[in-house]
């Protein structure tokens, strides 16, 4: 059975992606708590929720990244 190595800049890459996932989620819990005008308290209290919604975020972003290398490779195969 084959070792499977992922390099230093795959893991830096992807952790990058994900903190940028967590940004988003994160200015989507702060728009929620203005646009509902509750507590800003909520901003630790439902972290795990943002946590949640950032892993979401990342997988989505993930699929569309898969879908885009596959029609490029799909293209690339075509052009040759």
């Amino acid at each position: 059975m084959k070792d499977i190595t992922i390099s230093k800049k795959r893991i830096k890459t992807e952790v990058i992606v994900w903190l940028v996932c967590f940004c988003i989620a994160v200015l989507i819990n702060v728009f929620a708590i203005i646009n509902y005008k509750t507590n800003w308290v909520e901003i630790i209290s439902q972290l795990h929720i943002v946590l949640l919604i950032s892993v979401l975020i990342y997988f989505l972003f993930g699929m569309i990244r898969i879908i885009t290398l596959a029609v490029a490779r799909l293209f690339k195969s075509a052009k040759n």
